[in-house]
């Protein structure tokens, strides 16, 4: 839950922000896939998009703003 809250501060507005800048190097191996884990869920729990513009092109992610009417 920490890793989602953290990247949902990461990623908040309207911009796409590519998926390989959320990534820590410092964290080596677990946290890639720890990162990866919470972007899945937070895409589950509709609090984020995912998009990729052509095959083999790079990913970016946003979160989704919650409109109020």
């Amino acid at each position: 839950r920490e890793c989602m809250a953290g990247l949902l501060e990461r990623v908040s507005g309207d911009e796409f922000v590519e998926v390989t800048t959320l990534f820590i190097p410092e964290q080596g191996k677990l946290g890639i896939i720890v990162t990866i884990l919470a972007i899945l869920e937070l895409i589950r729990e509709s609090l984020m998009e995912m998009i990729q513009a052509r095959p083999y092109g790079p990913i970016h992610i946003k979160a989704i703003s919650e409109e109020v009417s």
